[in-house]
């Protein structure tokens, strides 16, 4: 009785791996031929459909490492349920504040067409709508692209050589952190060079916008989506293991880049959205020291001071830039509500800012007292490493000694 019960033991435990008790038969189906032949009545075939179903479940779950049981990690689906929520509302509301205004004159007076542009000396590319097929989306093609061969044939060889003591979770991991740093550094340096700062603290400057400031607000709100949806898409298609905050902190990103794009095409580029949108993505690309913090935990290089004030830099930016978002969130309402238009993507845009800052701020919060924790484990492997004084060593050698004769 012990021997086959052990046998089914280990044919359990190893279906349980491979994902399937029978290999020729797909998931969560049992042909009604075979469950005759194996002389299978209807409460056994239920369980063996039930049995396949959490099989395609455990394996379902692999794609991301879902939260446990402590209080921490039920928040943080307690978060996306209130993001998912909050966006399903702020949608419906949007739409709804769109319907009460709705007046097509005054929206066809708002968006200036090519020719109108072409008189102003400005990019006729301007006007076209950024859901059209015909769009120059040329640039977004090529970072996506690049993107690719970096993280796919690039980095692993780099990570290889660096981390080749690590296992190949980590080394997908430690890739990733190269690309984000790459990804988020780009965006930020970019938009910083076409003068979003100034729009952030100066938007006075860009209300009467030449064809410079037109295309530079332009061209740094496509970087901004080419950089974080390739960035971020190619992280959540190559690792295996990703947390679920870490998750949920890409697909709001990632979500807020692309309602942004029509949006703006919507409100003919308005500074005051634009400025608000900056502001909200600084968030995504002020992450810098994350990743090389990351980077030097896996090298093994342990200095406690600047773990320390990572940790301690990045909370206060977090600090930082919600005032950022939500000053600059609460100017795009003076702003769109006197404009002439009746979209309901740009009510929607302007609702989902607000929860998308609680959930970008409850993801990264995580990653706060994650950093906190590294430094704490810092602190102690860097004194554990320290060499014991001179003195101590002939102290504790005298004190074993006298021990040893009972002296």
């Amino acid at each position: 009785m012990t021997e086959k019960h052990g046998n089914i033991k280990q044919q359990n435990d190893h279906d349980s791996h491979t994902g399937s008790t029978t290999p020729d038969t797909p998931l969560g189906h049992v042909p009604k031929s075979s469950s005759k032949k194996l002389g299978l009545g209807k409460e056994q075939t239920r369980s063996v459909f039930t049995m396949r179903s959490v099989h395609t479940l455990r394996s379902v779950r692999t794609l991301y490492t879902f939260p446990g049981s402590g209080p921490l990690e039920k928040a943080t689906y307690f978060a996306a349920a209130i993001g998912a929520f909050s966006a399903l509302a702020c949608t419906v509301a949007g739409y709804v504040w769109a319907g009460r205004n709705h007046d097509n004159t005054k929206e066809e007076a708002l968006h200036q067409s090519a020719c109108i542009l072409n008189q102003l000396n400005f990019d006729e590319a301007l006007a076209i709508a950024p859901w059209n097929f015909v769009s120059p989306q040329w640039i977004a093609c090529i970072t996506f692209i690049v993107g690719f061969v970096v993280r796919k044939y690039l980095l692993p060889p780099i990570t290889d050589a660096i981390y080749d003591d690590l296992t190949e979770m980590k080394k997908e991991k430690v890739s990733n952190y190269m690309l984000e740093i790459l990804g988020t550094t780009a965006a930020l340096l970019l938009c910083s060079l076409l003068g979003f700062w100034e729009l952030l603290f100066e938007p006075e400057a860009y209300l009467h916008r030449s064809a410079d400031q037109a295309y530079n607000l332009t061209l740094g709100g496509n970087i901004l989506m080419c950089c974080f949806v390739t960035t971020y898409s190619l992280e959540l298609a190559f690792d295996k293991h990703m947390r679920f905050g870490l998750a949920l902190h890409h697909w709001t990103a990632i979500g807020l880049t692309l309602l942004a794009l029509p949006a703006l095409y919507k409100l003919n580029g308005d500074i005051y959205t634009v400025r608000a949108f900056f502001a909200l993505s600084l968030y995504m690309s002020t992450e810098q020291n994350v990743f090389i913090e990351m980077l030097m935990y896996h090298r093994q290089i342990y200095w406690p001071r600047l773990y320390y004030f990572s940790a301690v830099y990045y909370t206060l930016t977090r600090l930082v830039i919600t005032v950022l978002s939500l000053w600059t969130w609460r100017a795009m309402y003076d702003s769109i509500a006197t404009l002439p238009h009746q979209s309901g993507l740009v009510y929607t845009l302007w609702l989902v800012l607000l929860p998308a800052n609680f959930v970008l701020n409850f993801t990264q919060a995580h990653t706060v007292m994650s950093l906190m924790g590294i430094a704490r484990s810092v602190a102690k492997r860097a004194a554990a490493c320290q060499p014991v004084p001179k003195k101590n060593i002939i102290g504790a050698t005298l004190q074993h000694i006298l021990a040893k004769c009972q002296i």
